[in-house]
């Protein structure tokens, strides 16, 4: 049978287990907006001889991207974009094959738009974060660090961005309520 909140706080033995029926109680549900998603491992800048923006993804990061396909399509989303960098779109292109939708080109994500346009990037967030149906959106760390810095309420920081990790952004009401952060997807992190 179902408890209510009362009931469930007095059977809770776990302080964390507390902890998140305060904060349900305090914000309730919200819709996850955005999944965004910092592109997975790489490998070393130095060792490789190519473009930057052409730098593939190693073996880990292939596990990494293995595991935000299994992940994500819990979330229901309905569209993956992704910054300029192979290795970006490459995170999520298996993700995208098994919603069964294309990876739509975002360029105010990529850090090289952020560092020229940064005003262009917030914009891009923002609007992402008030999609009526959840997103995935991935990019680099700079970018997602310094848009989310701006864009989400302190209290939900720091803003941090591990190769692989994912943030998922709630809103409810017009206000961001939810931002959490998984910074690994992978089951032995």
């Amino acid at each position: 049978p179902w408890l209510s909140p009362a009931q469930a706080r007095r059977a809770l033995t776990y302080a964390d287990d507390v902890d998140i029926l305060a904060r349900w109680e305090k914000v309730g549900t919200s819709t996850i907006s955005l999944l965004l998603v910092r592109h997975a491992r790489a490998g070393s800048r130095a060792e490789w001889d190519g473009p930057d923006r052409a730098r593939p993804l190693d073996a880990r990061g292939l596990r990494q991207a293995e595991a935000i396909t299994d992940t994500l399509p819990a979330f229901g989303p309905t569209a993956v974009y992704s910054a300029r960098p192979q290795r970006c779109r490459e995170t999520v292109s298996g993700l995208a094959e098994e919603l069964g939708v294309p990876v739509r080109s975002a360029d105010a994500l990529s850090d090289d738009d952020f560092e020229e346009r940064p005003d262009r990037t917030i914009r891009a967030v923002r609007a992402l974060i008030c999609t009526p149906s959840a997103v995935v959106a991935c990019s680099q760390g700079t970018t997602i660090e310094q848009s989310l810095g701006t864009v989400v309420p302190a209290a939900f920081g720091p803003f941090e961005s591990k190769k692989g990790s994912v943030w998922a952004i709630g809103m409810r009401d017009g206000q961001i309520t939810v931002a959490d952060y998984y910074p690994s997807l992978l089951p032995e992190d």
